[in-house]
């Protein structure tokens, strides 16, 4: 499999951990077309990244991956609606590697 690799950024918006995961949504809060979101283990995601998330590297694989395309209705001439749809990604990721982040404060 091939090694991929992703920066933490923003994590005070798009990291969350709920049941046993760290799900980081890199999106979150911006409007685009395409919303990814990546799913870790909890257990291992902390003990691979520890306390510094902010910027921090993580080196993964790739276990499973899926892809929707939504199609909402536009209330309004002002809500997005784009051409193609949003675009829903869903990757579940096996850690290699992390490099920590900066501390907090030290940005």
């Amino acid at each position: 499999m091939e090694e991929q690799q992703i920066i933490l950024k923003r994590t005070h918006m798009t990291l969350s951990f709920n049941e046993g995961r760290a799900v980081y949504s890199p999106k979150e809060g911006v409007m685009t077309h395409h919303y990814p979101k990546f799913f870790f283990d909890e257990a291992e995601f902390r003990e691979a990244v520890g306390d510094n998330i902010e910027g921090a590297v993580v080196v993964y694989t790739v276990v499973d991956q899926d892809s929707r395309t939504s199609h909402p209705d536009p209330d309004g001439p002002i809500q997005a609606a784009p051409v193609g749809g949003f675009v829903h990604s869903d990757t579940v990721c096996k850690i290699i590697s992390a490099q920590p982040g900066q501390p907090r404060g030290k940005h």
